[in-house]
């Protein structure tokens, strides 16, 4: 049975003789973001954040077709750009309408710092690192001159206490 598993995984990955390590890490990461994105966007629609749950759908539908670019049809480099592109809109959006720094996007943000480290080759960290770390820090400021501006999504903090640990 493992090693029917380990064939199975084999196929959704790549065959670590046909594809980069970093090529196979990114399909395992696209899966993984898919499982997270497929129960968070019930989630978020039960917990009264539609849009939120809106734009989840949307990203898991995005993350389907990098995927299976990347996977099937060997546009690996074209859909981790994608990717990383899509990640940084999303860090944004999600910051705007998750509450800001009371919200999960923090921990999200170190989550996806950690997948663009294995998932981008060495030669790209200078262009993708620092524009990860100058979004994150762009938003604390904007934050911070426009307080006002962030929408707060809970209603109680016991709600967000809830909703970053399931994130």
């Amino acid at each position: 049975m493992i090693h029917r598993l380990k064939e199975y995984w084999n196929y959704l990955v790549g065959d670590p003789e046909a594809f980069t390590l970093e090529s196979g890490i990114f399909h395992s990461v696209c899966i993984v973001v898919l499982l997270g994105l497929g129960s968070n966007t019930p989630y978020n629609y039960v917990m009264g954040m539609p849009a939120l749950a809106i734009l989840m759908f949307i990203v898991f539908i995005l993350v389907c077709i990098l995927y299976y670019l990347s996977r099937f049809k060997g546009k690996y480099n074209v859909c981790l750009v994608i990717f990383q592109l899509l990640n940084i809109a999303l860090l944004v959006i999600n910051y705007y309408y998750n509450s800001g720094s009371l919200g999960p996007t923090y921990a999200i943000f170190i989550l996806s710092f950690l997948i663009t480290l294995a998932t981008v080759p060495a030669w790209q960290y200078w262009i993708w690192l620092p524009l990860n770390v100058m979004t994150i820090f762009g938003l604390l400021y904007y934050e911070d001159i426009y307080p006002n501006r962030i929408i707060n999504t809970y209603a109680e903090p016991s709600v967000r206490l809830i909703s970053s640990s399931l994130q």
